[in-house]
């Protein structure tokens, strides 16, 4: 593979800054999925193209399509039944290659998705973002196509850490016309060789995508941005003369892709996005099957793999392949998220710097303690059920210590995204676990006031408003596949419990003995 770098990443990384800043999930799916094709040894539930069936003879190079990552580096761990995860893609890409398959890794981009979106919060998400990029550098990616997902922490430090990755694959953006010094970081088409087979490839990004981050530092990295279809038959030509298989990335809607194959009959493979999680089985087959479509399904549950073969250069074998328990976090990436990744986080307190903001009730978090004083029979009920442990969950759970992760303790804690809710175990201990709170809403207004119907009334939460909008928060169908609300209901339903005749009940708590954060006074609590 040609991959010549300008001396002049080195002034980019000073002048653009590296940003160590990750925003790992899980992702389930039970779909059922048909027999892994040899050379891969799987048991019969992986995908096979409609003309492979037969035929089992190894391949000359194997091309590895993936992408979408959109934030989720490996399953959360909370729950049998997950898939995905980049140390599950390196155990796949490691048997590959033990087989002696020559693996050409390329990436559609979207290695984060929505930043402002995300329960992780914005530094948890550039975290990701660089460690995702180190993350295909160790895998020995080949090509990656620019996406406007990736821009959305601003362009000047996506290339920041771009560039301050080792042997970060190619930026591929063929219709992107860069800034003056950035011609080498940005790059029209890159030639790879694989197998006996020469391949080159394209990339190209939706200009409206582009557009629509409306980046004020844009200007100072790209000059232009190209129609694709134009810049497709410029760069075009001179690759085909000079390899056997082109493939284009298209970082755009699925139409869009779909419509550059229809036009192109001679790129021999088009990768495009899917719009759903799952990317579609088989392959679509344009032009009496010359021009190979395939897309690319969300959260990294699967990935695509491409034989190719001398002999029939333009008629890859096509297998989707689920990454699920048959696979291992492996290294390079099991250390890469276990270690490094988890350090990064503490490092830079994303749990405590995370973005919070007042509750609209206008009360704080008081925690379940405080609840039990007029409340006793209901907090016992609480505290037998899983949610009193949901801490000590992520504290010694299957992946480790995760208190330092943001989107773990998010589910685990108590009113964390308020700025009156837990930040850590040290400073808010009364509001570690799954209480009260989360599900009737801050309590400072109705303890100290129990009379007040209007306070009572903000706390009322009925069966209906759990089932369908508060419960999924957090039992949604990445965290908890096999979430069935009417089967757990029963067991944290708490329903006349408790008795309110007694007058203490009726009078309410001093406001000066409600829990606030250590050494914080009520005012800075936001009481």
């Amino acid at each position: 593979m040609t991959d010549s770098r300008s001396p002049w990443r080195a002034v980019a990384s000073v002048l653009v800054g590296a940003a160590i800043l990750v925003y790992v999930g899980c992702s389930s799916n039970n779909a059922p999925e048909t027999p892994d094709i040899k050379p891969v040894p799987a048991p019969p539930d992986d995908d096979l193209a409609e003309d492979a069936q037969d035929d089992d003879r190894p391949a000359d190079a194997v091309l590895l399509v993936s992408g979408q990552q959109n934030g989720y580096l490996e399953p959360c761990g909370c729950t049998d039944g997950q898939t995905g995860g980049l140390g599950r893609r390196a155990d796949l890409m490691n048997q590959l290659r033990e087989q002696g398959q020559d693996l050409v890794p390329i990436d559609l981009g979207s290695i984060i998705a929505d930043p402002a979106g995300s329960r992780a919060g914005p530094d948890q998400i550039r975290i990701k973002q660089g460690i995702g990029l180190e993350a295909l550098a160790r895998l020995g990616y080949q090509a990656l196509a620019l996406s406007p997902d990736d821009l959305e922490i601003g362009m000047g430090e996506f290339l920041g850490q771009y560039l301050n990755v080792p042997d970060a694959p190619p930026l591929v953006a063929t219709n992107i016309q860069p800034a003056e010094g950035l011609e080498e970081t940005f790059r029209a088409s890159i030639r790879v060789e694989a197998g006996g087979l020469s391949l080159g490839i394209l990339a190209v990004v939706d200009p409206r995508a582009i557009s629509a981050l409306a980046d004020p530092e844009q200007d100072f990295y790209i000059q232009r941005v190209l129609d694709p279809m134009e810049s497709i038959q410029v760069a075009l030509p001179s690759l085909q003369s000079e390899t056997d298989v082109q493939i284009l990335m298209v970082q755009g809607p699925s139409d869009l892709a779909r419509s550059l194959a229809e036009a192109f009959p001679e790129v021999e493979i088009v990768v495009g996005k899917s719009e759903f999680e799952l990317a579609p089985a088989r392959p679509e087959r344009l032009h009496d099957g010359s021009t190979t479509l395939v897309l690319v399904g969300k959260k990294g549950q699967q990935v695509g793999l491409l034989d190719l073969f001398a002999d029939t250069p333009g008629r890859p074998r096509y297998r989707r392949v689920r990454l699920d328990s048959r696979y291992d976090d492996v290294e390079p990436i099991r250390s890469l998220l276990g270690e490094e990744y988890l350090n990064r986080l503490a490092q830079n307190e994303v749990v405590e710097n995370y973005p919070r903001r007042p509750h609209p009730s206008g009360a704080r978090f008081v925690g379940a303690e405080t609840c039990k004083n007029c409340h006793p029979n209901t907090y016992q009920k609480w505290s037998t059920t899983k949610h009193a442990y949901a801490l000590a969950a992520i504290e010694s759970g299957h992946r480790g210590n995760r208190t330092m992760d943001a989107e773990c303790v998010s589910c685990h804690t108590t009113g964390f995204e308020f700025d009156s809710g837990f930040v850590n175990a040290a400073t808010t201990p009364h509001l570690s676990n799954q209480q009260c709170e989360n599900c009737h809403g801050p309590g400072s207004l109705h303890v100290t006031d129990p009379m007040n119907w209007e306070y009572r009334s903000q706390m009322v939460l009925t069966r209906e408003e759990a089932e369908q909008t508060l419960c999924i928060r957090c039992h949604d169908s990445d965290n908890d596949p096999h979430w069935d609300f009417s089967k757990r209901w029963p067991m944290v339903a708490h329903p006349k419990l408790d008795r309110y005749d007694d007058p203490k009940v009726r009078e309410g708590l001093d406001p000066s003995t409600l829990p606030t954060p250590s050494g914080r006074d009520d005012a800075e609590a936001g009481d």
